[in-house]
C-alpha cells in the first residue's frame, strides 16, 4: 500500500470533503504535482476574490474620507498580494513523501480552503454592512481580517517541504 493509499484511508471524511472542491484530489506519486497545482489556484481564485471586495470596501471608506479605515484596508491589500505570490512561488517535495507529511498536508489544505471561505465570508459581510450604511467599527474588522490571513499564511509555509 503506497503512503498516499494509506493517509487517504486514515483521513477518509477530509480526503472526501476536499475532493467534492478540488476534482481528483490525490497526492499519489503520479497525480500530487497537479493536485498540488489545483490546490495553490483555488487559493489563489479565493485570496483574488478577498482582494477585490477589500478594494471595494476600500473605496466606499476613501469616498467618505475614512483614512484610518483606508490604510487598515491597504494591509490587508499588502498581506493578500504578498499571499497570492507565495502561492504561486511556493512547491512541496513529494518524491517518496513520508505519510506524516501527506497527512499534514491533507490537513492543511482543508483549513486553508475552510479558511479562505471564513475569510471571504466576513469581507463580504463587513462590505454589505458598509454599503448599508452600518459598517460597524471596519478598523476592528480588518484587524481581525488581517489576522486571519496572517494564521492562513503560516498554515500554507508550514504545508509542506519547500522545493
Amino acid at each position: 500500500m503506497s503512503n498516499w493509499d494509506k493517509v487517504r484511508r486514515d483521513l477518509e471524511p477530509s480526503v472526501r470533503e476536499i475532493a467534492k472542491i478540488i476534482e481528483n484530489y490525490d497526492y499519489s506519486v503520479k497525480s500530487a504535482d497537479l493536485t498540488d497545482r489545483k490546490i495553490r489556484k483555488k487559493l489563489t481564485n479565493e485570496a483574488r476574490k478577498a482582494k477585490e471586495t477589500t478594494l471595494k470596501i476600500t473605496e466606499l471608506a476613501y469616498k467618505d474620507e475614512e483614512s484610518g479605515v483606508v490604510n487598515s484596508l491597504k494591509e490587508i491589500t499588502d498581506d493578500i498580494d504578498v499571499f497570492i505570490n507565495e502561492l504561486d512561488i511556493k512547491r512541496i517535495v513529494y518524491k517518496d513523501a513520508s505519510d506524516k507529511l501527506l497527512k499534514k498536508i491533507v490537513k492543511s489544505d482543508l483549513l486553508l480552503i475552510k479558511g479562505m471561505d471564513i475569510l471571504n465570508e466576513m469581507l463580504r459581510t463587513t462590505y454589505e454592512q458598509t454599503i448599508s450604511g452600518r459598517p460597524g467599527d471596519v478598523v476592528r474588522k480588518a484587524a481581525e481580517i488581517r489576522r486571519n490571513l496572517g494564521e492562513l499564511r503560516s498554515i500554507f509555509s508550514e504545508r509542506g517541504e519547500n522545493v
